[in-house]
C-alpha cells in the first residue's frame, strides 16, 4: 500500500524552493509513495508542471492573513485524501499547515528550513514560525548553514536532517552564438550572467556596481540579469545612473534561462546577507561555468572558493569585481574551475540523492517522537 505524503506550500511561483518541490514530488517512488501538493494559494506558475508530472495538486485560494478558514480547508483535504505524513513547506503554509495537521490528527510531519538567517523577515513572523518548527518531529535543512539556523531557532539538533538540494542537469538546445545574437551580445563579448529574483536578498545592486568596476578593466563586458521582482525598477535606475544602461541586459522571467546562462562566460550571485542554497549556482556548475559569488549563508557549500569559483564578502562590490575580473581574464582558470564545479555538482547535488534522502526520512519518521 502506497503512503500518501502531503506537501502544504505557500505558493507555486517560478522560484528555487518551489522548483525543488517539483523535483522532489516528480522523483518520488510512486510504487511506495503517493505525493499530494496542497497549494494554499492558486494559479501558481508551476502548477501545470506539477499536474503534468502526475502529482495530485489541490489549490485552495488563500485570501491573506485574515483567512483563518484556510485551516479548515487544508484539514478537509488532509482527512479526505487519507494523508499519512504532512510536510508544511514555505511561509505562511508552515503556520496554517501545522494548525490543520494537528486538527486532522496527523502526528507524523516534517518541517523545512531553507534559509540561513532571518534578516528579511518581520520579528513576529520569525518568532511564530520558530514555535512551529520546534514542535516538528523532524526538520529538513538544505545546508549546514540552514541546519545551524534551525538550531538557533530552538529546533533540537537530533531532529534536523541535512538533505542538499538536487538539480536537474540543464538541457541546452540552441547554440551559444544564436542565443547571443538574440540578446544583442557580440560573439566575443565577456558576459556575466545572474538568474535570480529581484528582491533584497539577492542584492543585484552590488552586482551591477561590481560590473561597473569590471568594465574599467575588461572593456566590453556585459551583464545579463534573468528574472523579475519588486526591485527590478530600482536596478534599471541604478544601471542608468552608473552609465551602464547599454551594458546591462534585463530579460525578465525566461523559461529558457539555462540557454541564456550557457551563452555567458561567468555566473554571478551577489546575495549579501542571507542565502539558503541557490538552484542557480548548482545549475551554473552543471553547465561548467565558473562562479563569482559571496561568502554568505549556504553559498560556500555550493561554491568552493578558489576551486570552483571565487567568493567575496557580502556587499563588497570591489571584492566581487576582483573575482569577476580574474575569471573573465584567465580562460584556463575559468575552464578549470568550471570543470571542477561540474564534477562536484554531479556528485553532491544530484536529484536522486535529494529524493532518496527524503524517502529515507519518510521511512524513519515513525521512529521519531514528537
Amino acid at each position: 500500500m502506497r503512503l500518501r505524503v502531503a506537501f502544504i506550500t505557500g505558493g507555486l511561483d517560478l522560484a528555487g524552493a518551489e522548483q525543488q518541490l517539483l523535483y522532489l514530488t516528480r522523483g518520488m517512488d510512486r510504487n511506495r509513495f503517493e505525493p499530494l501538493v496542497i497549494n494554499i494559494r492558486e494559479h501558481g506558475a508551476l502548477a501545470p508542471e506539477f499536474r503534468a508530472s502526475g502529482v495530485d495538486l489541490v489549490e485552495l485560494g488563500y485570501h491573506g492573513k485574515y483567512d483563518v478558514g484556510i485551516i479548515g480547508r487544508i484539514r478537509r483535504v488532509l482527512v479526505g485524501r487519507g494523508v499519512a505524513i504532512a510536510c508544511p513547506y514555505l511561509w505562511p503554509a508552515t503556520i496554517w499547515g501545522y494548525a490543520a495537521l494537528r486538527l486532522a490528527g496527523i502526528s507524523r510531519w516534517i518541517a523545512s528550513e531553507r534559509n540561513s538567517d532571518d534578516l528579511y523577515d518581520p520579528r513576529w513572523q520569525v518568532d511564530l514560525e520558530s514555535r512551529v518548527l520546534r514542535r516538528a518531529p523532524a526538520l529538513v535543512a538544505i545546508t549546514n548553514a540552514a541546519r545551524e539556523f534551525a538550531v538557533r531557532r530552538g529546533v533540537r539538533p537530533e531532529r534536523v536532517r541535512v538533505i542538499r538540494i538536487g538539480v536537474a542537469p540543464p538541457v541546452v538546445t540552441r547554440s551559444r552564438d544564436a542565443v547571443r545574437r538574440e540578446l544583442g551580445l557580440a560573439p566575443d563579448a565577456p558576459v556575466i550572467a545572474c538568474v535570480a529574483r529581484f528582491g533584497p536578498q539577492k542584492d543585484h545592486a552590488t552586482l551591477v556596481r561590481a560590473t561597473r568596476l569590471v568594465r574599467d578593466r575588461v572593456p566590453g563586458v556585459r551583464l545579463v540579469l534573468v528574472g523579475d521582482g519588486p526591485l527590478r525598477p530600482a536596478i534599471e535606475a541604478l544601471a542608468a545612473e552608473l552609465g551602464m544602461r547599454d551594458a546591462v541586459v534585463l530579460t525578465g522571467i525566461r523559461s529558457d534561462a539555462m540557454e541564456l546562462l550557457n551563452a555567458c562566460d561567468v555566473a554571478a550571485l551577489a546575495s549579501s546577507r542571507q542565502e539558503g542554497c541557490s538552484n542557480f549556482l548548482i545549475e551554473s556548475a552543471l553547465l561548467g561555468k565558473p562562479i563569482a559569488s559571496t561568502r554568505v549563508g549556504g553559498i560556500p557549500e555550493a561554491v568552493q572558493d578558489a576551486e570552483t569559483g571565487y567568493l567575496a564578502p557580502g556587499g563588497d562590490a570591489e571584492a566581487l569585481a576582483d573575482a569577476l575580473t580574474r575569471l573573465l581574464c584567465d580562460s584556463d582558470l575559468a575552464r578549470r574551475f568550471g570543470a571542477a564545479g561540474r564534477r562536484r555538482a554531479e556528485q553532491e547535488f544530484s536529484l536522486q540523492a535529494m529524493v532518496s534522502g527524503w524517502e529515507r526520512l519518510f521511512d524513519e519518521l515513525p521512529n521519531v517522537r514528537g
